[in-house]
């Protein structure tokens, strides 16, 4: 997978109204643009793109638009063999895990540790399964037919509502 860096999106930053600096917030995107290899046999480019945005400074992920091999080979654009395999690199959090090790640091401070971000927003979830749930939790919180608006609602581990959310694919991604 390829990676290219671009510096700030100063209207993620706006629209978070979070105090996130456009001189702090990184964004970057990861393109699966390049045939691969998968038990000794070569396959296309499966198109996959994430991006996304990192503040180093408030401990932020932002996930911006992903769509990882997995999800261009269920919807193909172009051809693909039934049988193709994805790419070994091709988890959203697999790929934003290198992406914010390579930004917060390797490990030199704290021991050899990298520093676990604070907060992971997603902008947008596609994921059917997941916005099912999260209505289902937002409907428990009262808080009928409303998806939360930023800067969202906080759940603490304790109870069953945050679970829930954690078990969704988006919530186990981001953990």
């Amino acid at each position: 997978m390829k990676s290219e860096a671009y510096l700030q999106d100063e209207n993620i930053a706006r629209a978070l109204e979070s105090g996130t600096s456009p001189q702090t917030l990184q964004s970057w995107r990861w393109s699966q643009n390049q045939e691969y290899m998968v038990n000794g046999k070569n396959w296309p480019a499966t198109n996959a793109d994430y991006v996304n945005w990192i503040d180093p400074k408030t401990s932020l992920i932002i996930a911006g638009s992903n769509y990882g091999p997995k999800y261009q080979l269920m919807n193909p654009v172009g051809k693909f063999n039934p049988s193709q395999p994805p790419p070994n690199l091709n988890q959203w959090s697999d790929v934003t895990f290198l992406t914010w090790k390579n930004i917060v640091g390797k490990g030199s401070q704290n021991n050899g540790m990298i520093p676990a971000p604070v907060n992971v927003l997603r902008q947008k979830i596609g994921n059917k399964l997941t916005n099912t749930v999260i209505l289902e939790v937002m409907e428990k919180l009262g808080k009928h037919d409303q998806k939360p608006k930023w800067p969202g609602i906080q759940l603490t581990p304790d109870i069953d509502e945050f679970k829930a959310i954690l078990s969704t694919p988006n919530g186990y991604g981001a953990a």
